[in-house]
């Protein structure tokens, strides 16, 4: 299965304005530390980069930093609107395309988060879409949010993804080129069908389940008793 990991640097107006370090385009991974003893690729292209923290009683966190225009965001929001539907309700998600021409991509189907809205016992998801598909300011970062950026993601790559403030992802999950030409109502389809591009929205979304499953010890057992989620959180037991 293709694994894409490059992302796109955060303008630098973001930067002054939300507080953190930037630097280029990202071809790789960027060089944030590992928990010591940690292997370098713990499931996919997330990394561990600290200790889950998780409260007892209290949801895990899920924050993405994104872009409007960018294809590999485009690519990301299939597998966490399929993962996170395992533990919580979506409402309000709307169709969306990334902007056409960006890397060398025609427009990628995805969804638009940006007034989605996401309820969860278990689950509390953040997005922040820092630009428009015009690549204009859209959604700031809140100072916290900067500063897990600043310290997880230095260059300020996206899309980025951290889970329970421990696994980062730089980069989508899987290449956006899967769901070149391809409408929204086929992707969809896809995913349904089990087709090449839905099984890798799906592959995606069960590292994701997996790794929320990881830090909330096992619940709830729909989202985290499936074969393929066991077999993933099987690796950190």
């Amino acid at each position: 299965m293709t694994s894409e990991r490059r992302s796109f640097a955060v303008p630098r107006w973001i930067a002054a304005m939300a507080g953190f370090a930037l630097g280029i385009c990202l071809l790789a991974g960027p060089g944030v530390p590992l928990v010591p003893g940690e292997a370098a690729g713990a499931i996919g292209n997330f990394t561990r980069v600290a200790q889950p923290s998780v409260t007892p009683g209290r949801p895990v966190t899920v924050f993405l930093l994104s872009a409007l225009y960018c294809p590999f965001c485009a690519a990301e929001r299939w597998a966490l609107v399929d993962a996170l539907g395992r533990f919580g309700t979506w409402s309000s998600l709307a169709p969306a395309e990334s902007t056409s021409g960006v890397e060398g991509f025609s427009a990628i189907p995805t969804y638009n988060f940006v007034h989605a809205r996401y309820t969860s016992r278990w689950v509390a998801f953040t997005a922040r879409d820092v630009q428009d598909a015009q690549g204009r300011p859209l959604q700031p970062l809140a100072p916290n949010e900067a500063a897990l950026v600043n310290r997880f993601d230095p260059d300020g790559g996206i899309p980025f993804l951290l889970i329970a403030g421990a696994f980062a992802e730089h980069g989508s999950g899987y290449s956006p080129g899967l769901l070149v030409h391809k409408s929204f109502d086929q992707v969809r389809s896809d995913l349904a069908a089990g087709a090449p591009d839905g099984a890798a929205i799906r592959h995606e979304a069960d590292i994701v389940t997996a790794l929320i499953c990881f830090a909330d010890k096992d619940t709830p057992a729909t989202a985290c008793g499936t074969p393929a989620v066991r077999t993933m959180e099987a690796q950190f037991h």
